[in-house]
């Protein structure tokens, strides 16, 4: 894996850095495989991210022996935001846990104003869903980028 991606991005300009990988939590069931090839990918300079944190294989113990740059929040969890329901303290302690562990939080699925206002005022800083934006074709997404400057978040 990590020789086809340094290939695709050689000759582009591109630095590993602005590259962001996504591990689902079932991902890390077989821990040591995907635990040597996290460190690899790491270690030449990807950054990485758990994918749908909370709905699946969750093992907090491999959460602290993984090192990973971003936890993102499941939409399901966002959901419940204002909801009167069970799951709806949970994406708190998410939250909460993602500070602990040092890592910034994408809260994905946002659609309503009122999960924005919980999520920034629990200081989420990074949100994606239909909220910002529908999901577009990777040519209209190329058009929108032009002429604008971008820095990858460090």
């Amino acid at each position: 894996i990590l020789l086809k991606l340094n290939s695709a991005i050689l000759g582009h300009g591109i630095d590993p850095g602005q590259i962001w990988l996504e591990v689902t939590e079932r991902g890390l069931m077989d821990y040591d495989t995907a635990s040597e090839i996290i460190d690899r990918m790491r270690n030449a300079g990807y950054r990485l991210s758990i994918d749908d944190f909370g709905t699946g294989y969750s093992s907090l113990q491999h959460l602290q022996q993984i090192k990973f740059d971003t936890l993102k929040i499941d939409k399901s969890f966002v959901d419940t935001i204002a909801m009167d329901s069970a799951k709806s303290t949970v994406i708190f302690h998410i939250i909460e846990m993602a500070k602990a562990l040092g890592v910034s939080i994408i809260a994905e699925g946002v659609e309503r104003q009122e999960q924005a206002d919980y999520l920034r005022s629990n200081g989420v800083t990074l949100a994606q869903g239909w909220l910002y934006s529908r999901a577009i074709p990777a040519d209209e997404f190329k058009a929108s980028l032009e002429g604008q400057s971008w820095q990858t978040p460090r």
